[in-house]
């Protein structure tokens, strides 16, 4: 099902791809997971056998410092995030022959993938959303509080709780992009899904998105009593809704399911 693949980004580390057999020409996702996170994860997994059916090929990629990929962690960042995926974008539409084009981000790679499709000059159909944090600074300090930021910004970094060690240059990077200013800027269909219960987004956070969504005239969808990570009895229902608007959006009015090889 999965073919591995490699690319180096233009900060000269290697990223892992796995990517799945379709047709030349056919409509293509693209796949990132959250901070941590690994591409073949089960948000990836269970939305790829729902579009592969249909022919789409599905993309699965590690960001710097995950998984497969080269780098650190410590030195991943949103915009150095962001910058990834459109190396990515570019290397498989050169790679792959690729058709309509679709983005999917995962928490902190959603709004890596909001500064990634701002960027993409023509031939994305599709941006989906997956818990996307759009305000990573005060999602940070209703973590650490105001004590854990002071110490993160004068020693250079810190150990979060998870025991993840962060270059204070993240906070820099999520304080220098408007990320509500980019996402205007997206003109193919956006999708966002949150939950109400979300334990790691600030409420406000996710009022300000639902607004801005909103007011773009972009799709919000809030799942009633999901976390953070959507999950079960929550999950079935959001991929779902992210398989059929990727499908939507990447297949042509007639479009039929199709056998492909394994």
């Amino acid at each position: 099902m999965w073919v591995n693949d490699r690319l180096t980004s233009r900060y000269h580390e290697s990223l892992a791809l796995s990517v799945t057999r379709a047709d030349p020409g056919a409509p293509t996702v693209i796949m990132f997971p959250g901070f941590t996170g690994l591409r073949l994860n089960a948000t990836n997994r269970a939305l790829t056998a729902k579009l592969e059916p249909y022919g789409i090929r599905c993309v699965v990629g590690d960001l710097s410092g995950h998984g497969d990929s080269g780098g650190t962690i410590r030195q991943q960042t949103i915009v150095k995030a962001s910058y990834e995926i459109n190396d990515v974008v570019d290397y498989v539409r050169d790679r792959y022959s690729v058709g309509r084009l679709g983005l999917l981000g995962n928490s902190f790679s959603g709004n890596a993938a909001i500064l990634a499709a701002a960027r993409v000059d023509d031939g994305l159909r599709a941006l989906a959303l997956k818990s996307p944090v759009t305000e990573y600074t005060e999602m940070r300090r209703s973590l650490l509080r105001d004590e854990g930021m002071r110490r993160w910004r004068e020693q250079g970094w810190i150990e979060l709780p998870d025991g993840t060690l962060s270059d204070y240059r993240f906070i820099e990077h999520a304080d220098s992009v408007d990320t509500y200013r980019e996402l205007a800027k997206i003109t193919a269909p956006v999708l966002a899904i949150q939950g109400s219960a979300d334990e790691e987004i600030p409420p406000s956070a996710r009022r300000r998105l639902a607004r801005e969504m909103t007011q773009h005239g972009k799709r919000y969808l809030l799942i009633s009593g999901a976390n953070h990570d959507l999950r079960d009895p929550h999950f079935g229902e959001v991929i779902e809704a992210l398989a059929d608007f990727l499908t939507d959006k990447l297949l042509q009015p007639s479009a039929a399911k199709v056998n492909v090889p394994c």
